[in-house]
């Protein structure tokens, strides 16, 4: 058409109109595209990239139903950044922010594209693992632990290397359990990780978890 005007040539109303109705689908699925992308950085945790708190629950009960009807299992993983504090202290809460930050961009990089990452609290964090069982997450979550080990992390130019290891509680959506029970399956776990040392991995075992010596050390607050 601008071509056609250039050369002096009249512009059909048939084309003329096909452009304005194009002009408009574009405009209408820009503004889609920008109320997605709105609507996504909303859900995201500013400091990590991880998804919010308030997005955990629906997802987890939409994957607990699909266990439920036996279309797939689906593995939950608590983690825990090991002596966060210590970088804080140390190095300062910006840099313990960075440390953070980076942990859990190693922990997607290595994730497939429909697993997430829920920013549960402070430096704990909340894995789902669709079609994945215990022993499978059990592999992906070690892989991970190991990385995050071998990783080093600079918060900005000039700043110290930073290494730090991860503590990981594994336990299954249990489709004949609720969703928050699994969830505190999964946080027994991880405390029988760091009660056993930390820079590990623990599957629920209500044999462990249940133990006179786990509950002591939690009543006692020592595996923070």
């Amino acid at each position: 058409m601008l071509q056609q005007a250039a050369d002096g040539m009249p512009v059909s109303h048939e084309d003329y109109d096909d452009l304005v109705i194009g002009g408009e689908r574009l405009n209408l699925e820009l503004d889609s595209l920008k109320h997605t992308i709105a609507g996504a950085l909303r859900d995201r945790d500013a400091l990590t990239g991880a998804y919010g708190r308030v997005e955990m629950l629906p997802a987890l009960r939409e994957w607990r139903e699909l266990a439920r009807r036996n279309v797939q299992h689906c593995c939950i993983v608590f983690m825990d950044l090991d002596h966060l504090k210590e970088i804080n202290d140390r190095h300062g809460h910006a840099v313990g922010d960075e440390v953070l930050a980076g942990v859990v961009r190693e922990v997607m990089e290595h994730l497939r594209p429909y697993d997430k990452v829920f920013r549960y609290g402070g430096d704990e964090f909340l894995i789902s693992l669709p079609g994945a069982d215990v022993e499978v997450g059990q592999k992906v979550i070690g892989h991970i632990r190991e990385q995050i080990a071998a990783a080093t992390i600079v918060a900005s130019p000039g700043a110290p290397s930073i290494t730090t290891t991860a503590s990981f509680g594994l336990a299954l959506l249990e489709p004949d359990l609720s969703v928050e029970e699994s969830i505190d399956r999964a946080d027994k776990a991880l405390l029988v990780a760091k009660a056993a040392g930390r820079n590990r991995v623990c599957s629920w075992d209500p044999a462990v978890t249940t133990s006179t010596l786990l509950r002591r050390m939690m009543d006692d607050g020592k595996t923070g």
